[in-house]
């Protein structure tokens, strides 16, 4: 990452840790800098979600 530049954080909220791999290997090829952190369940989403800010989320619909 380059001086002064910002990166993107990303929520990923899935419970299948192959996904949530795949994900981060897939945004490592976006042109800005991503940040990826990762909740394995809804109720980790929704604590990550109370406590730190996001510029966007990917959320498994189907997750316990």
């Amino acid at each position: 990452m380059n001086v002064g530049e910002t990166s993107i954080r990303v929520l990923v909220a899935e419970d299948s840790a192959t996904v949530r791999k795949l994900f981060k290997e897939f945004a490592s090829h976006w042109p800005s800098p991503v940040e990826v952190v990762e909740a394995e369940d809804g109720d980790a989403c929704l604590k990550l979600m109370g406590e730190e800010r996001f510029d966007m989320a990917f959320l498994d619909i189907h997750m316990p």
